[in-house]
């Protein structure tokens, strides 16, 4: 079995005709990290063209090769309604990540989100949206 993974760095993605069928709403943003693994690769390929979004990098991810130093800064927003948590980076930084949290927060208060709480940490996290 292939255990290879590889990190889209997808921008450009919209809410469309396309999108409207998903049961979940797409977030306007400047870039969207996407985990894939190796025999899903042209599928998601074909599908974030679908939704009007543009492949910007790829990036292999294995557990032979990932370093154990890939932690970076990342933006984690916890909302109440809907009860939904979001990592946005990754960021060099913590003042980097802290310069787009704004933007976030925006996104997801037009959006509906409430009871919305940030909070910046070094991490690796899995999931990059968690219901």
């Amino acid at each position: 079995m292939d255990n290879r993974y590889f990190i889209y760095e997808v921008v450009g993605l919209r809410q469309s005709t396309a999108t409207d069928t998903l049961s979940y709403p797409i977030r306007r943003s400047s870039s969207v990290f996407i985990r894939v693994p190796y025999s899903r690769m042209n599928q998601t390929m074909r599908r974030i063209s679908q939704l009007g979004g543009k492949i910007v990098s790829i990036q292999t991810l294995t557990p032979d090769t990932e370093p154990e130093s890939s932690f970076a800064w990342w933006v984690e927003i916890v909302t109440a309604e809907p009860a939904v948590t979001y990592y946005f980076g990754p960021f060099d930084s913590p003042e980097e990540s802290a310069s787009y949290e704004a933007g976030y927060i925006q996104d997801l208060e037009l959006e509906g989100a409430q009871g919305i709480a940030v909070t910046i940490k070094w991490c690796k996290p899995e999931n990059l949206t968690i219901f």
